[in-house]
């Protein structure tokens, strides 16, 4: 085991070596940064396999980041830009990548796996890529402000349990060929919502309190998409696919769309716009 000290942060490397599976050798990136003072903080994120997960943590760390990987195959480093030294002075950032030094023959085995905790009360800017692998992101108690996520082979998975304390201006998802889950889209306080299925099946769950208004373009990809909605939203579907004299079980005729059964008298909206195509789509309504 060795560690080096990066300039510019607390971060070490902590490297250590075990052989498993196909002849990795697993490798160990620490890295993390004190909290100074109030800040956003701009992420981009990226692993070609393994897995990406993000979680709340500490109070006394801007971030803290694992990166376990197979040396042989990959190699990995992050880049921490404090506020002050950043283009225009408009927050921090920190870019974390792993590249393909080697091919893997079975990326699906391989051992990568990305942990990072984000403290709470920052304002983040998230940009994920997972390529063949996965991600599992608990939002909870985190200020996100804009989220893109590029999905890979693997599951995708956004989860937020309680609000948001921003609200999420842009939610923008390419998903994989895995399956994929956005839960408690209310709680982050979503307001713009893209979402490009792929071969996976979808779960879009928008239950939560919410904005009083929000947008949503969903194209349910291959794997078609479940739609789940609080009673007290108001809904109303527009776009390719939309039979205004066939509202699906769920939904009634609106004019030339679909609405909601509580669409006149809801305190919040969601306006939804489809790219549907013939592929699988269901609407469910929360008791």
């Amino acid at each position: 085991m060795r560690a080096r000290i990066r300039i510019g942060s607390a971060a070490s490397l902590a490297l250590g070596f075990v052989a498993c599976g196909w002849g990795h050798s697993v490798e160990m990136l620490r890295d993390s940064h004190p909290f100074s003072r109030r800040q956003s903080l701009a992420i981009a994120a990226q692993t070609p396999a393994g897995t990406i997960r993000i979680e709340r943590g500490g109070t006394k760390t801007l971030y803290d980041l694992q990166f376990s990987y197979c040396r042989n195959h990959f190699a990995v480093d992050s880049h921490f830009t404090r506020a002050a030294e950043a283009a225009g002075g408009a927050g921090s950032t920190l870019n974390i990548a792993a590249r393909e030094v080697r091919p893997a023959p079975h990326p699906e085995d391989e051992p990568n796996r990305m942990l990072l905790r984000l403290r709470s009360g920052t304002v983040l800017d998230l940009r994920l890529g997972t390529g063949s692998g996965a991600l599992e992101a608990d939002l909870t108690g985190l200020s996100v402000r804009r989220l893109v996520v590029h999905g890979g082979a693997g599951p995708l998975q956004l989860v937020f349990k309680a609000g948001n304390p921003v609200d999420l201006e842009l939610l923008r998802v390419v998903a994989g060929t895995g399956a994929d889950q956005l839960e408690g889209l209310g709680w982050g306080g979503v307001r713009s919502l893209q979402f490009y299925g792929g071969a996976g099946a979808a779960v879009l769950d928008f239950s939560g309190p919410g904005p009083r208004e929000a947008a949503a373009f969903v194209d349910p990809g291959t794997g078609g998409v479940e739609m789940i909605f609080p009673k007290d939203l108001g809904v109303e579907v527009s776009g390719v696919g939309v039979d205004p004299e066939a509202p699906p079980e769920g939904l009634l005729q609106g004019g030339q769309t679909w609405v909601g059964p509580n669409h006149q008298v809801a305190q919040r909206h969601l306006t939804l716009i489809l790219d549907r195509g013939g592929e699988d789509l269901r609407f469910r309504w929360l008791p």
